[in-house]
């Protein structure tokens, strides 16, 4: 007797079900990773320029940077 008939139907469907949910969380996990990475870089354009702003004597542009 081998493994697979020791176990009834319902063991046999919680295998495949686990095994096909392992891909799409990876790939889940790599679309966030992407997406946070695109908002910081965003972000980071923003105080770039938020900055240039500030040094050419805006002081408004201190408090705007704690925003992002």
């Amino acid at each position: 007797m081998d493994a697979d008939s020791l176990l009834g139907p319902e063991d046999r469907q919680h295998q495949s079900d686990s095994a096909n949910t392992e891909v799409p969380r990876v790939l889940l996990c790599m679309s966030l990773f992407a997406s946070l990475l695109v908002l910081v870089l965003m972000c980071d354009a923003k105080l770039r320029r938020r900055i240039r702003h500030c040094v050419r004597g805006s002081g408004r542009s201190v408090q705007q940077l704690a925003q992002c």
